[in-house]
């Protein structure tokens, strides 16, 4: 126990002299994790579009449909994300550990309590935001997706904010493994959902959210079970 403790001050005084160090040498060292975690996230979206094609042009529309609510969404996540990386971030530059701290629990906080007003509101509203859009023909497709995506709202909003923070303290790899194996995981059960357990378009939503659930629990221990147990 205690090597592993001495182990992780040893990760985070690394993590921390990077970002603390040379600029030029910060970005070199964090921007092709970032790269990564972006090209993943494409896959990950490009993989559910594939798989749910072969349901039929009905489902592939409805998706299409609800892509822009689910983007917005998802870059509502990285919108706290980046907030609280850049403030936190100069908190460790200014050695205010208490302020950086402070900020990866608020944002936290602003994630759950949106996780849960959002889904509420736009689950109320989503019938009328689909015909607005165009989508009557496949409304109830869209809506079959959309309500289990917004239900696990929490575990989207929680894996994009986490890694920003993990992000923020220098620790850009574990953040990019994260994305790897929400992507991974997405691609190989996306299939099992939709086809073998006949789920439907609804198997595609509950994929993506099982996906982000085990990431989401996965930077949750670093984050925070771990920091208690160390």
């Amino acid at each position: 126990m205690s090597n592993e403790i001495e182990e992780r001050k040893e990760n985070n005084k690394n993590n921390i002299s990077i970002i603390t160090g040379d600029p030029k040498k910060a970005i070199r060292k964090l921007s092709w994790p970032i790269m990564v975690s972006m090209l993943v996230t494409f896959a990950y979206n490009l993989a559910d579009t594939i798989w749910v094609a072969g349901l039929g042009t009905e489902s592939l529309a409805a998706l299409g449909f609800f892509m822009p609510i689910f983007l917005i969404i998802i870059g509502l996540g990285n919108g706290i994300g980046a907030g609280a990386n850049s403030l936190i971030a100069r908190s460790i530059g200014a050695k205010d550990k208490k302020k950086a701290d402070n900020t990866a629990i608020h944002g936290l906080l602003i994630t759950l309590i949106i996780s849960i007003i959002a889904p509420i509101i736009l689950i109320f509203f989503l019938n009328d935001i689909l015909l607005l859009m165009g989508a009557a023909s496949v409304a109830s497709l869209t809506a079959e997706y959309a309500r289990v995506i917004l239900a696990g709202l929490i575990v989207l909003l929680f894996s994009s904010v986490g890694a920003s923070i993990l992000r923020s303290e220098g620790d850009v790899n574990r953040a990019m493994n994260v994305m790897v194996i929400t992507a991974v995981l997405n691609i190989i059960i996306d299939p099992i959902f939709i086809y073998i357990l006949n789920l439907g378009l609804a198997g595609a939503a509950y994929a993506t959210l099982l996906s982000s659930f085990i990431s989401s629990f996965i930077i949750f221990y670093w984050l925070i079970i771990k920091k208690i147990l160390t």
